[in-house]
């Protein structure tokens, strides 16, 4: 008879054992944070050869550990956090986003959902609300203006004002479709409640209100993917991860959600600042109680509004058919070192189809480049060999004349001696 997988037995409830699964299971996910965290690099543009080589064996380096570690504890998968902890004086979990999470593996019903949930939103204030947040995306974001101390009051805001939303919408039971046709509406009551909580003592929100047509085309169509995001946090429904599905409580299930909430949390912050800095950028009570110093001159205001709308007619007319063209969407997430770009992979065709004008016209231009490029290379590359070969031909007939010349010389000069 064989013998039963340990991953079936019955888990023991002896002190002894439970501190030991405890004490693996926080080193398993240290170590697994660690390879979220040099994945998420490495898929960074900026990065050399040499950086990709060194992050690559750092991830080699990192699942050597945690198969060791899970040698260790003798092939046993991390407690469940659905199962109760024997020491209630020492909760099996805690809000920091490291040391503690969701074990990857766990089957959904083991994954207490609002533990999940509030592990994600921890995780995100964690990352977000922090007193410097580098921009290194390599495009202007309008958080770039405000004073880090500002900057960080507006993150906290809006994680805080997210939370709070999918609490109360929550017993109303929306669910798939529904969250795609309440989205606009959805965004629009949250983007107002910040720009009341974050800028109401400044500037009249009623009259910031106009500006919602702006926001919304420019900005918050960036916030992607919220109808499965939510469906995701609120129901425990699998996400979508580069066209497989993952469940929740997987590694794969969290990075992807926690990439979406940071992308929505960003877009809605630069959501609230564009209006403030479209409308009183110039007012100097507002700049002095919101704007970093270096951007208090009113040239270096308006060379900033300037960064900000041609970055948007790029996006407009070159990056956004771009990214149509080839089926990804780019998410503005936060790693160790700042906020950067993340792209993912996305089916549109149906937009592409519905592309028309200039942007249609740049997907021809990319359709035709990479059509013709590899031929032009070619036959550039082709005749270049060519060319270099009667070169050389012709340098060495060019190298016998003279050489020949040389040796007449010689000789006439050997005769005329004598």
């Amino acid at each position: 008879m064989t013998e039963p997988d340990a991953r079936n037995l019955p888990r023991s409830r002896s002190p002894l054992l439970t501190g030991r699964q405890r004490w693996f299971r926080s080193q398993w996910l240290v170590i697994d944070q660690a390879l979220r965290e040099t994945a998420l690099l490495a898929h960074q543009t900026d990065q050399s050869g040499l950086d990709r080589w060194v992050l690559a064996g750092r991830q080699r380096e990192l699942r050597a550990a945690r198969g060791l570690v899970n040698w260790l504890a003798g092939g046993m998968p991390p407690m469940s956090l659905s199962e109760p902890s024997p020491e209630p004086a020492e909760p099996d979990w805690s809000p920091t986003p490291i040391a503690d999470r969701p074990p990857p593996g766990d089957s959904p019903q083991a994954i207490d959902l609002a533990l999940w949930r509030s592990t994600l939103f921890d995780q995100a204030v964690a990352r977000l609300v922090v007193d410097r947040l580098v921009n290194l995306t390599g495009n202007p974001l309008e958080l770039d203006i405000l004073h880090p101390d500002q900057r960080r009051t507006l993150m906290a805001l809006v994680v805080r004002r997210l939370e709070r939303g999918l609490e109360t919408t929550r017993s109303a039971g929306w669910r798939g479709d529904r969250w795609a046709t309440e989205r606009e509406t959805l965004l629009r009551g949250w983007w107002q409640d910040l720009l009341a909580d974050f800028a109401g003592d400044w500037v009249a929100v009623d009259r910031l209100g106009e500006d919602w047509p702006i926001v919304s085309g420019d900005i918050l169509h960036r916030a992607v993917n919220l109808p499965d995001l939510f469906d995701h946090l609120l129901w425990g429904l699998p996400l979508a991860v580069d066209g497989v599905v993952a469940e929740v409580g997987t590694a794969a299930a969290l990075d992807r959600a926690s990439a979406l909430l940071h992308n929505l949390a960003i877009t809605l912050a630069c959501a609230v600042v564009q209006p403030i800095l479209n409308r009183y950028g110039d007012r100097e009570a507002l700049k002095l109680a919101l704007f970093d110093r270096r951007w208090l001159p009113t040239r270096e205001v308006e060379r900033f509004r300037n960064d900000l709308a041609w970055k948007y007619r790029v996006q407009r007319w070159l990056d956004d058919p771009k990214a149509i063209y080839e089926s990804r969407h780019w998410l503005l997430t936060v790693s160790d070192r700042g906020i950067v770009s993340l792209a993912i992979y996305a089916p549109r065709n149906q937009e592409w189809r519905n592309l028309g004008g200039v942007p249609l016209v740049v997907t021809l231009s990319i359709e035709a480049r990479d059509a013709i490029a590899p031929r032009v290379r070619a036959t550039a590359l082709l005749a270049g060999r060519g060319v270099m070969i009667l070169l050389q031909a012709l340098g060495r007939g060019i190298g016998f004349v003279g050489r020949g010349i040389v040796q007449g010389l010689g000789d006439a000069l050997d005769r005329r001696g004598r």
